[in-house]
């Protein structure tokens, strides 16, 4: 099998191109839904965006399958973010507290996006969940 070559990395203002197009079409690309026919569409709308950063000559030609990990690792990296500064408020031990670090705006684009991603699932079964009404 033949290794592929490292491509260039993707500009900011092709990051934020890509996520202006991703934006556009959220909808179809967040969808959790899994049938045939959502599948043909998501593949169609990844041609289309891939296509966009192509005619836009803002980077190198990228195929399909790189736009996708590179949307996939963008998305990735986020989640890790919110995942340790959330780490950084509850840490425990004294001292001063760690500064919370602003994201730029290509982070903050992509926290937009993938907000209800971040959203922790309501389990009304927890033990430790705090009864409706109490902050009220």
């Amino acid at each position: 099998m033949q290794r592929s070559e490292r491509m260039q990395h993707m500009g900011e203002e092709e990051r934020i191109l890509l996520l202006d197009l991703i934006n556009e079409r959220r909808a179809v690309l967040l969808s959790k839904a899994t049938d045939a026919h959502i599948i043909l569409v998501k593949a169609r709308v990844w041609e289309e965006i891939t296509n966009s950063l192509a005619a836009s000559d803002l980077g190198p030609q990228r195929t399909v399958k790189q736009i996708k990990k590179i949307w996939e690792n963008m998305r990735s990296r986020a989640k890790k973010f919110v995942s340790d500064q959330k780490k950084k408020l509850c840490r425990t031990g004294g001292g001063p507290p760690s500064p919370v670090i602003k994201p730029d705006p290509v982070l903050e684009k992509i926290l937009a996006l993938i907000a209800d991603e971040l959203e922790p699932d309501p389990n009304h079964n927890d033990s430790d969940r705090w009864p409706t009404g109490w902050f009220h």
